[in-house]
């Protein structure tokens, strides 16, 4: 009886306790799991902390004993990582090379990788190091050590898999890496991120450098855009000429590879079905590699022979355009004259302007765009300026204030061959007398030509004694290197239209050769034959 009671009290004790248990609310074990969430997450978002400079210079050399066979007891877990991290540390007992530059130590290093991680030692933290040299490292510019950078790059795809499995608590880079940007440890680490180099919205390559940091100095950015600006110009020219300034405004925050990406440009725009002159183009070009009939321009020599030329031909036609129409009063006799030296721009391989005091203080914006591309006119008035030319092995002389035209063989004319840049000023009497004048007067006086009368006539009959004449153009040229506006009416049995309003000059005489007949200024020159040779 006295057991029955017992057993009945336990059992209501333990029935209470229970109730109490279940009434009591259970937030704290709630708190413990949400602390567990919480912790988990700041662990995988905590970046690695960057050892001190001293820490890993003590690794380096400890590493460097081991490495030379010094020391037969491998390394520790905590003095592998320490090397990893100070990768790319210039030591002073290898020339100021880094281990990633010394094929001897890095083999070493790639053995003791692989021996901690035969022990399972290769960690997250180790792992980084390796990751942050491999992403900071220019190989690109060290020929010598891109072959260590190669096997960097195939030691951390290979053990890529291997450390994400084993790491229970993967930090955010980890992750990032194994599952969205493994790429970037391929052969071809721009596959996934060449479609965003010139695009408004660029998700993955900002997620790339949010979750990776890659550095700025990163053989990555410069390799992306070049890779970007491949595939710019390997598309047509409709999607490939609007974006050049976008391309020029990019490649100058990447200096590293400014100059290859320029060339690429610069290339591709010559083989535009209609390459006319670019100003942004020019200008950035010119003032990056300075004009490229100044001397010997090395960086000319990245692109083709025909798009150093093209330049040339912008800045022959720049200058013309400037000397004959702008610093000069565009009336008929500098008119025809333009008209008379654009004949032979596809011939002009260097053209210098020499200008007086008026002209240099009145176009600041104009000059400012022609640095090293100018001299100092002295010894003439003030308005006064000199042209030169060069076509061929000659030397030609034109000035502002009409006088005569001057001609001087090459080697003769030694004050007028390009070098880098003309220093300071060039006289008048230095321009008169350059070197040994071929040009002959009605007299038979080396005096240099006049511009009076039928000059130009005059100027192309001795210019074919030294072997010069006009360029070969059909009627579509002319008309675009002139900017001639043409209307053909023939299908409704009108004319064909040529507008140009000058009844003498190069122009005119080449209408007229091609049976076009002048009315007048305001419609210029028409043609009623149906067989206008219009591109032949």
């Amino acid at each position: 009886m006295a057991r029955t009671r017992f057993l009945s009290r336990f059992s209501d004790r333990l029935n209470a306790q229970e109730h109490t248990f279940r009434g009591i609310p259970i937030h704290a074990t709630e708190t413990i799991v949400q602390a567990k969430e919480v912790i988990f997450v700041q662990l995988r978002e905590l970046g690695p902390p960057v050892p001190s400079d001293e820490v890993v210079m003590m690794a380096l050399r400890t590493f460097l004993v081991w490495s030379s066979a010094q020391r037969n007891d491998p390394l520790s877990w905590m003095e592998t990582a320490l090397v990893c991290w100070g990768l790319l540390t210039p030591i002073s007992s290898l020339r100021e090379k880094t281990i990633l530059e010394s094929p001897p130590h890095f083999d070493g290093l790639l053995r003791l990788l692989e021996a901690q991680r035969d022990v399972g030692n290769v960690t997250p933290y180790l792992w980084r190091g390796l990751l942050n040299a491999y992403l900071a490292f220019r190989f690109d510019k060290n020929d010598g050590a891109s072959v260590n950078w190669e096997a960097l790059r195939t030691y951390l795809s290979k053990t890529l898999p291997t450390l994400y499995l084993n790491t229970q608590i993967k930090p955010a880079w980890l992750e990032a890496l194994h599952e969205t940007h493994r790429s970037i440890l391929d052969k071809t680490p721009f596959a996934r991120y060449r479609l965003e180099v010139f695009a408004d919205h660029c998700p993955m390559v900002a997620s790339l450098n949010e979750q990776l940091d890659v550095p700025e100095t990163s053989w990555f950015w410069p390799g992306l855009l070049l890779q970007g600006i491949r595939d710019l110009a390997a598309g047509t020219d409709r999607i490939f000429k609007p974006r050049i300034e976008i391309v020029l405004a990019r490649l100058k925050n990447h200096e590293s590879c400014h100059d290859d990406g320029l060339a690429l440009i610069l290339d591709r725009y010559a083989q535009c079905e209609s390459a006319e002159p670019h100003e942004g183009l020019k200008f950035h070009a010119v003032a990056r590699w300075h004009s490229p009939t100044l001397g010997k321009q090395r960086n000319w020599e990245r692109v083709r022979p025909e798009t150093k030329r093209m330049i040339q031909r912008w800045l022959v036609l720049e200058d013309l355009k400037d000397f004959f129409k702008t610093l000069h009063a565009d009336d008929g006799m500098n008119r025809r004259r333009y008209e008379f030296w654009m004949q032979f721009l596809d011939q002009m391989s260097y053209v210098h302007l020499v200008l007086g005091k008026h002209a240099r203080e009145s176009y600041p914006k104009l000059l400012g765009n022609k640095l090293g591309r100018y001299s100092e006119l002295k010894g003439a008035s003030s308005t006064n300026n000199a042209f030169i030319m060069r076509i061929g092995n000659y030397f030609f002389v034109e000035f502002g204030e009409v006088g005569k035209c001057w001609c001087y063989e090459e080697s003769t004319a030694k004050n007028l061959i390009p070098n880098t840049s003309y220093v300071g000023s060039i006289s008048y009497q230095d321009l008169r007398a350059a070197g040994y004048c071929v040009l002959v007067n009605n007299w038979g006086q080396r005096d240099g030509l006049a511009h009076q009368g039928d000059w130009e006539s005059r100027f192309q009959q001795s210019f074919a004694q030294l072997g010069i004449s006009p360029d070969p153009m059909s009627l579509k040229e002319l008309t675009e290197r002139y900017q001639l506006q043409v209307l053909d009416r023939r299908k409704e049995s009108g004319a064909f239209w040529v507008r140009h309003d000058q009844g003498v000059g190069a122009v005119a005489e080449y209408l007229c050769n091609a049976s076009f007949i002048y009315k007048n200024k305001a419609e210029g020159y028409y043609a009623n034959s149906r067989s206008v040779r219009w591109d032949k």
